[in-house]
């Protein structure tokens, strides 16, 4: 099983707010509060920020393999590095800058590429893990794209799925007033987080300052920390229905019996299939009971091929 636990960075685009949302948004929520807030509170507003980097680490068979980081520079080719997180961690990284000589003049543009390549990314897996990301991150990333007109992959619309693995969500019971602060709880696991040397609040001053590396580092590691955190957990959290893919066997089993049931062309079958499982409809448990009925059907029809369904388990 394929994991990534993934995170993103954003900038405030405070140039680009108009003085009637200004006086809209600062309305809104909390009646008193200082500029210092009201710029803190729009970087959690995808409406009025930027994606600047985004990471995600790959964990495959319980252990972190690699970590690949999207972000947005001024300069820089795509390069690998081994990254030494602590004394019992090293991962091989890659960079991947969205790159321009003036990256202030071309955010727009240059966060549609980096989003259209971190989806592919992320598509790849069979489940994501993030912090807070179904109310952050995976929102913030959706809504952005939508703004820009990228097609989201149908399986992340849906933000109750059991294939996006929130750790907040798991550990708060769903309640907010148990949620913790990453960095917090992270302590409390004994795993190091990149706060004692940066954070989120310092991000938008590095960008301005075009250090974008050091914001992709710091991107990097925060998703390191979650990766270690949801190995943590893992054996507490296979308790939550989280679910996978059918098995390649089980996919063309069940094509087979519909195809002998209905006459129905095999290829337009496995359209349906895959488009079915890409929006999590079908998975490898209720793909066991929808071959079960299947297979009740083809006693009252014979010309089902008689091949015994424990081979494609």
């Amino acid at each position: 099983m394929k994991v990534i636990a993934f995170d993103i960075e954003t900038v405030v685009d405070q140039e680009g707010l108009v003085y009637e949302d200004y006086k809209y948004l600062f309305a809104r929520g909390k009646k008193e509060k200082t500029e210092e807030e009201f710029i803190k509170e729009l970087s959690f507003n995808p409406f009025t920020s930027y994606i600047v980097s985004c990471a995600g680490v790959v964990i495959e068979d319980e252990e972190i393999t690699k970590g690949v980081v999207f972000y947005i520079s001024n300069c820089g080719e795509m390069h690998g590095e081994t990254i030494e997180f602590d004394s019992s961690t090293r991962i091989n990284a890659e960079f991947k800058p969205e790159a321009d000589p003036f990256p202030y003049e071309k955010l727009a543009q240059l966060e549609k590429s980096l989003l259209e390549k971190f989806w592919k990314f992320l598509d790849g897996a069979d489940a994501i893990v993030s912090f807070n990301g179904k109310n952050f991150d995976l929102y913030f990333m959706k809504v952005r794209s939508m703004l820009h007109g990228i097609e989201i992959p149908p399986r992340f619309l849906n933000s109750h799925s059991n294939f996006h693995i929130d750790l907040m969500e798991f550990l708060s019971d769903k309640r907010q007033e148990k949620s913790y602060k990453f960095d917090f709880v992270c302590k409390k696991f004994g795993i190091n987080t990149p706060k004692r040397f940066m954070d989120g609040s310092m991000v938008m001053e590095r960008f301005k300052r075009g250090d974008f590396k050091s914001i992709a580092l710091y991107n990097l590691y925060d998703a390191i920390a979650l990766a270690k955190l949801y190995l943590r957990l893992k054996d507490y959290l296979r308790y939550t229905n989280t679910k996978e893919k059918p098995s390649e066997r089980q996919k063309w089993y069940f094509i087979d019996l519909l195809h002998n049931l209905t006459g129905i062309d095999k290829s337009k079958l496995e359209q349906v299939f895959d488009k079915l499982t890409e929006v999590g409809v079908l998975d490898k448990q209720n793909i066991s009971i929808c071959i079960d009925v299947l297979k009740s059907l083809k006693e009252e029809n014979p010309t089902v091929d008689q091949e015994s369904y424990e081979d494609y388990i």
